[in-house]
């Protein structure tokens, strides 16, 4: 089994690419298999579908979406408007950077993708335009959703880890602990140093 990445996709542009984007998506007949990546830019171009049926869609999927498999229209929770499309969707391992990538180009039309994957670590967020990826951002987990959301259970995260650190480690001081987060600005920092603190005492220790 893989890890799953979630995905929370943003696509804007003008009507026309938006309509033509929609009309793909519900011309899919059958919702529940994975085809829509396939629909709306294709396999690998290079590579025969009896290829790909065989022994070569691994690598065409990972060289031409950014991840294993494709997804399901019904696993898709998307949104439409005039001029834009909200989805969320689950991938294996990665984010399906590439066939947003070949998606912009052949729609023209501008994606932003915000992902995350806790159990390998990585959160980011990647806008593409018609003309290529034109930002590019990724970070650890925490860091991710500290930078690039407003995610309030970022403390409840950082007070489990607090607890989890104690529970390992007796003598681990504020200091030690900050080093993992020095990317949050002062006042959160004041927040951490405070949630510290109050965990010691409630393990019976001194600040």
């Amino acid at each position: 089994m893989p890890n799953y990445c979630t995905n929370d996709v943003y696509i804007s542009g003008d009507e026309t690419s938006i309509e033509k984007i929609k009309f793909a998506l519900e011309s899919i007949e059958d919702k529940t298999e994975g085809n829509v990546f396939t629909t709306l830019v294709g396999i690998k171009p290079d590579v025969t579908f009896a290829e790909y049926e065989t022994e070569k869609w691994y690598d065409a999927n990972i060289s031409y979406w950014g991840t294993k498999w494709d997804v399901s229209h019904e696993d898709l929770n998307v949104a439409y408007s005039d001029t834009g499309i909200t989805m969320s969707f689950l991938t294996a391992w990665s984010p399906p950077i590439q066939f947003f990538y070949h998606l912009c180009k052949q729609y023209n039309v501008k994606v932003e993708i915000y992902y995350e994957e806790p159990g390998a670590n990585f959160a980011g967020k990647t806008i593409i335009e018609p003309e290529g990826i034109v930002s590019e951002e990724d970070y650890s987990y925490e860091e991710g959703k500290y930078r690039l959301t407003e995610d309030e259970s970022f403390f409840d995260n950082v007070e489990n880890s607090i607890e989890f650190a104690l529970q390992n480690d007796k003598t681990l001081t504020v200091e030690k602990f900050l080093e993992d987060y020095e990317y949050v600005d002062e006042d959160d920092k004041q927040e951490i140093i405070k949630l510290f603190n109050e965990k010691l005492k409630e393990n019976g220790e001194e600040d």
